[in-house]
């Protein structure tokens, strides 16, 4: 389920990680589409108040 999934999440911010992504590994390409493009594909959780959106923000660099 969804839960451990996101009480790792948590442990992990906790712990000095500043994203983590929670995705379907079943959807193709659903990895790359999550951290390298605006549009992903999951759920992004981060240990800190973010300053900006993530719409359109090319988070590849």
């Amino acid at each position: 389920g969804m839960r451990p999934k996101v009480e790792a999440c948590i442990r992990a911010a906790t712990g000095g990680v500043e994203r983590t992504h929670i995705i379907d590994g079943r959807a193709p390409d659903a990895l790359l589409l999550e951290v390298f493009t605006g549009a992903g594909c999951g759920t992004m959780i981060v240990g800190r108040k973010e300053k900006a959106t993530y719409l359109g923000v090319d988070l590849a660099g």
